[in-house]
């Protein structure tokens, strides 16, 4: 392999609005990743889903900005875009409402994702987007449509009561 090869590496699950008493912040830790990667000089994408909504635009948008390619974003006409609301205590320690049935619960498999799925050197993927069956099973037949040499980056992120033993 050629030591200039630019790598292609995926976020896959959730893209959110962290929404605090001041100010929002796009967030969810696959597109968080996404974006990372990308400064870090990898082609990056994102397979997601956002409302067809102004925050959903927003998202979009801010991606592209960070040059992450957001072709695997689907848009959700019945969905609203996700979003958590977070809350400090006085130390600073965070309490997050995470709102549910939005659109990156619902994710679907389809041509498209499986096609950006066995491009991809590196996916990253974690345990809040399989709260949801739709988005779980999504998730697993991306993994399955990558290469056998694609690296498998599993984020446990333990958020309430949205894991399981089977899931981890």
């Amino acid at each position: 392999m050629s030591k200039n090869k630019k790598f292609t590496i995926g976020g896959l699950g959730e893209v959110l609005w962290d929404i605090f008493s001041d100010t929002k912040k796009l967030g969810g830790a696959p597109a968080n990743f996404a974006a990372h990667v990308r400064q870090l000089g990898a082609k990056s994408c994102l397979l997601s889903a956002v409302g067809k909504d102004l925050m959903g635009q927003e998202a979009i948008t801010q991606l592209q900005q960070s040059r992450v390619d957001t072709s695997g974003v689907q848009v959700k006409e019945n969905y609203a875009t996700g979003s958590v609301n977070v809350r400090l205590d006085p130390m600073g320690n965070p309490t997050y409402i995470i709102r549910e049935n939005v659109a990156w619960d619902n994710i679907e498999f389809d041509a498209n994702q499986k096609k950006i799925a066995q491009a991809l050197d590196a996916i990253c993927f974690g345990t809040l987007a399989q709260r949801n069956p739709i988005s779980r099973n999504s998730i697993f037949n991306t993994l399955k449509s990558t290469n056998k040499n694609c690296l498998k980056v599993f984020d446990v992120n333990f958020r309430q009561d949205f894991y399981n033993p089977k899931i981890v």
